[in-house]
């Protein structure tokens, strides 16, 4: 009888099928999941930062890898769910940080004003209405806390890639 060798390759075929069926299971989970962590991401951010131009979903995009689920967001300063940020003048002595006057004037409005630095301050100003008032404060450095709510939690991303990927 020549049954042994035909269970024999019916158990290297059904290897090489879950080989197969692992490797596409993965490229789906990574696709599927990857579309799910962008869909959440987006979600959270839109509810966070509603009209924010700094935060706009759009930029935060699907990056299926290989074997995982990936986003990619390109928002400057977005790395401050995971670590504190230090931040630093590149090519000017001082940070300049508007302050709650100029941003509710708007910072291009601020700027079109006769603004001059007081003696021995830290601060841009301007004679405004008869009264001084300081629009930007100088800074050499600045210090920003890690903020874990900025994007979803791991738990969020993992339950929406289970909903999806269980569809």
């Amino acid at each position: 009888m020549k049954l042994g060798p035909l269970i024999l390759d019916v158990e290297k075929q059904f290897a090489k099928l879950s080989v197969q069926f692992a490797k596409d299971l993965k490229k789906d989970f990574a696709e599927k999941g990857s579309k799910a962590m962008e869909d959440e991401a987006r979600r959270h951010v839109s509810a966070k930062y509603p009209g924010s131009v700094h935060w706009d979903p759009s930029k935060i995009n699907a990056a299926p890898q290989k074997t995982a689920a990936a986003i990619n967001v390109d928002v400057p300063g977005a790395v401050r769910n995971y670590w504190d940020v230090d931040i630093y003048p590149k090519k000017a002595e001082y940070l300049t940080i508007p302050t709650e006057y100029a941003l509710q004037m708007g910072v291009p409005m601020a700027w079109g004003q006769d603004t001059f630095r007081p003696k021995g301050t830290n601060v841009i100003a301007a004679v405004l209405n008869g009264s001084l008032v300081a629009l930007f404060i100088l800074s050499q450095h600045v210090h920003q806390e890690r903020d874990p709510t900025l994007l979803p939690t791991d738990e969020e991303f993992v339950n929406a890639i289970c909903a999806e990927v269980m569809k």
